[in-house]
């Protein structure tokens, strides 16, 4: 099953709220995807905040995770509450968004 295009909107949204820059849905793939939810997973662990979030059964997290659990809990966190992980973004985010930014090219 490959994105639709209400999970690349998601995608996109949840970009913007680890990094402020936009990215088109229409330029998302299943790698990148991959790789942001790579790096919610981390930012879960990093952040008491994210604490409430199920962590994603087995060894990586896919885009499902991302879309399926996700995005809705972080959509209310970030949108009502402003900056609730900011320390983990910068940390994590430095580590992550090159690699979501490469699968993006593919």
């Amino acid at each position: 099953m490959s994105l639709t295009m209400e999970d690349k909107k998601k995608c996109s949204d949840l970009y913007y709220w680890a990094t402020k820059r936009h990215i088109s849905p229409d330029d998302w793939n299943e790698a990148a995807a991959n790789q942001l939810a790579i790096l919610y997973a981390e930012l879960s662990k990093c952040s008491a905040a994210m604490g409430f979030v199920p962590q994603p059964a087995g060894m990586k997290p896919g885009w499902r995770y991302l879309n399926m659990r996700v995005y809705d809990i972080l959509k209310e966190k970030i949108t009502g509450n402003g900056k609730i992980f900011e320390s983990c973004l910068i940390v994590i985010g430095s580590k992550y968004i090159s690699a979501i930014e490469i699968a993006l090219m593919e």
